[in-house]
């Protein structure tokens, strides 16, 4: 399954698929942050009314010399800033500035805070903890895997191959969170929701199979052809009709929450021997939503905000959710659960040889 950690996060924090199209926040949207902007990139300088110095953009250097290219700083070259979004970045604390001598707290731009630049990364602690994640995930896949490849042939995991993709997916996923925490352009944008809402659909599915037992391939395989119908409509309506916000994260509350239900209803069930930890689990991810909802302003430099604090906090409960099927696993090699002996086990029903036995 995709780690819970993207049932609401892809819902939260995902802007436009579209080049053209950005959500404009209070920030962007002031008059004196636009006349900065275009004052700095004609002239190269940002300044602000009122404020005896300004400031020069190193991304707005004349390339006419050697010495002119070697002054723009090697890693905002790396990262892709260009004359226009360094000037953006500057005019955008000139006015934050501006409004902190009056008294006012801080807007988003661009739907963002206004964080401090690091080395070339828009949100480097985001950034940062991203990694955290993909590693988190990594390092819980390779114990699953060591466990599952551990038990024996009649004995095997069934499930085990659908976890992998899941892996894979959200260490697909964490990297292009990582690189949109770095710049935030419309290609990284693009694939971190892609990627996220590929996690969130991909996640209803491994619940679905698991829950309901299915082994057959024609089973399973009937269950991927819908949620990929799903999710390619899903896709294709954000994509190139109409990017509605309201309606996406609607649909991402659904899915998440719909399937978080649907694993506890499932666990206590079956009573499953770590059902305690798999409710935990939901407990402790759900909880942590707060902090999307708090959404304070960067703090600590202005470097650190909700968002990145809930980047910070998930890695561990990502290497419980790992644990979980670590002990599924074992749970079904107890039961002699596999794809060819007592499949009817999933779904507590009997099999015909015990119906004799009885």
């Amino acid at each position: 399954m995709s780690s819970t950690k993207h049932l609401t996060f892809a819902c939260l924090l995902v802007f436009t698929l579209q080049t053209s199209l950005v959500h404009a926040s209070k920030g962007d949207e002031a008059e004196g942050y636009r006349n900065c902007v275009l004052r700095c990139v004609t002239l190269g300088r940002a300044w602000w009314p009122g404020m005896i110095d300004g400031t020069t953009p190193s991304m707005c250097a004349r390339l006419d010399t050697i010495a002119a290219v070697n002054w723009e700083p090697w890693y905002l070259r790396m990262t892709g800033w260009s004359c226009e979004d360094d000037c953006k970045y500057h005019c955008m604390h000139l006015q934050e500035e501006h409004r902190s001598m009056q008294g006012l707290s801080p807007v988003k731009y661009y739907g963002k805070w206004p964080f401090v630049r690091a080395f070339g990364h828009q949100e480097i602690c985001s950034s940062m903890f991203s990694l955290l994640n993909l590693a988190a995930h990594l390092y819980g896949y390779m114990r699953l895997r060591k466990v599952c490849l551990g038990l024996s042939e009649h004995a095997r995991y069934p499930y085990f191959y659908l976890l992998t993709i899941s892996a894979v997916l959200n260490i697909n996923s964490w990297f292009w969170s990582w690189l949109f925490h770095m710049r935030d352009t419309p290609l990284t944008e693009r694939l971190d929701y892609l990627s996220a809402s590929t996690n969130i659909f991909n996640g209803v599915f491994l619940c679905v199979v698991r829950v309901a037992g299915l082994q057959r391939d024609r089973e399973v395989a009937a269950v991927a052809a819908v949620v990929a119908l799903v999710t390619l409509g899903h896709m294709y309506y954000m994509l190139f009709v109409k990017f509605d916000y309201g309606w996406n994260m609607q649909i991402c509350l659904l899915a998440g929450v719909g399937q978080a239900c649907l694993w506890m209803v499932w666990v206590l069930y079956v009573v499953h021997p770590i059902r305690s930890s798999f409710i935990l689990f939901f407990i402790a991810m759900h909880t942590l939503m707060l902090l999307e909802v708090l959404d304070f302003s960067p703090v600590l430099w202005g470097l650190v905000d909700a968002h990145s604090l809930w980047h910070l906090l998930t890695p561990p409960w990502v290497l419980l959710w790992y644990s979980f099927f670590e002990h599924d696993a074992r749970y079904n090699a107890s039961r002699h659960l596999c794809v060819v002996l007592a499949p009817d086990h999933f779904t507590g029903k009997k099999s015909k040889e015990e119906d004799k036995d009885d």
